[in-house]
């Protein structure tokens, strides 16, 4: 519970500091990450291996950010790194297949309405978030 609670409340601060100002700042994140080493060494749920798997998803993604020039943010895949930390791996990849579900039907929504072009950018944290509520939703109710 403490996992989910410390989750929510970053990811609903980053995805206020993405739509406002497109950035993450670095103090969040590192905030962030102490939190969730501490959560995770004080209420243990995953194991090493399952929280180094979770982080590697984010690890992926950073790798994604640099072989497309910032098609993905750096910072978005920063944040689905630590939140590996809170997740372990099979949470984190859950949890950003749904973000990137949500995401998708937006953005195929708004081009098919002709509203935005191919080249148009939105930012990812609110998905993150969204993706993260219906895991909390999806997983409960298995």
């Amino acid at each position: 519970m403490v996992q989910e609670i410390g989750l929510c409340l970053f990811l609903s601060y980053f995805a206020y500091e993405d739509i406002k100002t497109r950035r993450l700042s670095g103090k969040g994140i590192f905030l962030f990450a102490i939190v969730g080493v501490m959560i995770s060494v004080l209420f243990p749920v995953y194991t090493i291996g399952q929280i180094l798997l979770g982080m590697g998803v984010g690890g992926g993604l950073l790798i994604v950010s640099l072989l497309s020039k910032g098609g993905i943010g750096a910072g978005d895949g920063i944040v689905v790194l630590i939140s590996g930390i809170y997740l372990g791996f099979q949470g984190n990849c859950l949890f950003l297949l749904l973000a990137l579900l949500v995401s998708s039907f937006y953005s195929g929504v708004l081009w098919i309405g002709k509203k935005v072009d191919r080249k148009w950018r939105i930012p990812f944290v609110p998905f993150l978030v969204v993706g993260y509520i219906m895991k909390l939703v999806f997983y409960n109710v298995m």
